[in-house]
């Protein structure tokens, strides 16, 4: 009725890779993981979202003073994966911190929103994990 008007059906729903990855995580497994969740059915079932937590960034901000992939884990960089991820119908998130470091003491975004924000959109990212370590 008129008071729901507005709201999307279904929460948004998907895929972290906090608790199955962790600090494990690479290209190839969420590439993986996004592939079994719609060859399960879930994207069709309402997963929209793939999202990439902690331990995704390399150890230090280019020259430029943005983040960046970790390279031995991330070689084809974010916006490729980015890309992948919605090639296969899905959303991508990605995930920072407010504080100076991530919970695994990786750069944050503390004093680097804007140009976070900036990076995160250029690669195409839909949505952003930002929690307080």
């Amino acid at each position: 009725g008129a008071q729901f008007e507005g709201l999307v059906p279904v929460p948004p729903m998907g895929y972290s890779t906090r608790n199955e990855l962790e600090c494990k995580v690479t290209e190839g497994k969420v590439t993986k993981a996004a592939k079994t969740l719609k060859k399960l059915g879930l994207l069709a079932a309402g997963y929209r979202y793939v999202n990439l937590d902690d331990c995704w960034m390399a150890k230090e901000r280019t020259a430029e003073g943005r983040l960046e992939a970790n390279p031995q884990a991330f070689p084809n960089g974010m916006a490729a994966l980015v890309k992948g991820i919605k090639e296969l119908g899905f959303k991508f998130g990605i995930y920072t911190s407010r504080g100076p470091t991530t919970c695994v003491g990786l750069p944050a975004s503390m004093g680097n929103e804007e140009v976070d924000a900036k990076t995160f959109a250029d690669w195409g990212v839909d949505f952003l994990k930002n929690d307080p370590c």
